[in-house]
């Protein structure tokens, strides 16, 4: 994801995230502590991105999700990128 303003590694989206204090939720999860974060960017950040996508930012295993809503044939889109993109 490269969005104005964002950093494009994990560690460097982490390390905004929690330098700016993002506001999050805290929701269960099957990870060491049983719970996930999951935060909600700036309101300018968030204007750059679709408003059905969440940012899942897991502080402890170093991971990001993006949770998106899309329409089957958008993720049909997406999963064949995705496979391209891994396939170089």
């Amino acid at each position: 994801m490269r969005l104005p303003g964002l950093p494009t590694s994990e560690r460097r989206i982490r390390d905004r995230v929690m330098r700016d204090k993002w506001e999050f939720t805290v929701e269960k999860s099957a990870g060491r502590t049983g719970q996930t974060r999951l935060y909600s960017p700036p309101a300018k950040l968030q204007r750059l991105i679709d408003p059905n996508t969440k940012i899942q930012v897991d502080t402890e295993m170093g991971e990001i999700t993006l949770q998106l809503t899309v329409s089957l044939a958008e993720a049909e889109r997406i999963l064949r990128w995705l496979r391209k993109s891994r396939n170089g």
